[in-house]
């Protein structure tokens, strides 16, 4: 009954439980079951000379692409925040490494307001928005921008910081310039040949296209 009963719960896995022929005295070969495809192999008990042998498959090395996918763009899906703020007819677009230097920032937008004074509203982009994918913040912050510079002839645009001229698609100069008709401040802390050339590029207007 004992030897039925292991029988059937070896038949229930899937097993095939057998005995060699010959001379019962010699121990039956054990079962081992694969946990890959659930296929009962044999390992014969000690003494027994017959053992299986492995498959040729099993040999082979894994196959390997021959081109290696490339790295991921490290600025795809990348969370970031942009700071902005609207003085009098100026839009300052800041990037966080840019930030430490909004009093200098807000003094470049009062030079570029024609010295008037007016009240600072300040907004912020933040990336991913709530229930987006983290891609697609180059094409939202785009979008973004238009819609707070969509009356271009009566505003002028400050961007500061290397992350906000690449999200703009623009290089990232090393020093003040115009990106079109954007004015590009660099994030670094001005020294006096940068405050001097910045005030020359407002006093002159950006280029004609």
């Amino acid at each position: 009954m004992a030897r039925r009963s292991r029988e059937a719960y070896f038949q229930a896995l899937g097993v095939d439980v057998w005995v060699r022929r010959g001379s019962r005295q010699k121990a039956a070969p054990s079962v081992v079951v694969s946990t890959d495809d659930t296929q009962a192999r044999t390992r014969p008990a000690a003494g027994d000379d017959h053992r299986p042998r492995p498959h040729a498959d099993s040999e082979r090395e894994p196959s390997r692409p021959k081109n290696p996918p490339a790295p991921p763009d490290p600025n795809v899906g990348q969370a970031f925040r942009v700071r902005c703020f609207h003085y009098g007819r100026v839009f300052a677009v800041v990037a966080e490494d840019a930030w430490p230097q909004r009093r200098f920032l807000v003094d470049v937008a009062w030079a570029l307001n024609g010295f008037k004074t007016a009240e600072r509203r300040d907004l912020v982009f933040d990336w991913p928005q709530p229930g987006a994918t983290a891609e697609g913040g180059d094409r939202a912050f785009a979008a973004f921008f238009g819609h707070q510079t969509r009356t271009r002839d009566e505003i002028r645009v400050i961007v500061a910081g290397a992350r906000v001229a690449e999200l703009l698609g623009h290089p990232v100069p090393d020093a003040p310039g115009y990106l079109g008709d954007l004015l590009y401040v660099p994030p670094s802390a001005p020294n006096a040949a940068t405050k001097r050339a910045l005030w020359q590029l407002i006093a002159h207007g950006a280029p004609a296209d």
